[in-house]
């Protein structure tokens, strides 16, 4: 009995201590110039599973990133620089194909960042 009992508590110990893999989700940035005139702006986004950044540089009106698979609950962000003052930028963030964060920003200074913590689906 006493041997039943210690090879049920072991095999639960070892059934409730295995490592369970994060479920990723499928992301995808997207930068789109909204204004007349087309600055060229350089663009920063969270790449891979371990947090790594990509940077890409575009002059045109739309830029989108390849898709993406990052894991459920992982910090991700998505930054826009441009030296023109005088420019709109929206920022999206799409989880799964749907629109998860989108921000608009008209005339910014500085650097524009879309972050947070992927939604688990």
């Amino acid at each position: 009995m006493k041997l039943a009992v210690v090879v049920l508590s072991a095999l639960t110990f070892f059934l409730t201590s295995c490592k369970k893999d994060v479920p990723t989700v499928k992301v995808t940035y997207i930068v789109r110039e909204l204004s007349q005139s087309v600055p060229e702006y350089s663009i920063t986004y969270t790449g891979d599973i371990s947090g790594g950044s990509n940077v890409a540089s575009n002059n045109d009106n739309y830029w989108s990133s390849d898709v993406l698979e990052l894991k459920q609950g992982q910090f991700v962000s998505l930054k826009s620089e441009c030296s023109d003052p005088e420019y709109q930028i929206k920022l999206t963030i799409n989880v799964n194909g749907q629109i998860w964060k989108e921000e608009t920003f008209s005339n910014p200074n500085g650097s524009l960042t879309v972050s947070g913590n992927l939604p688990a689906e």
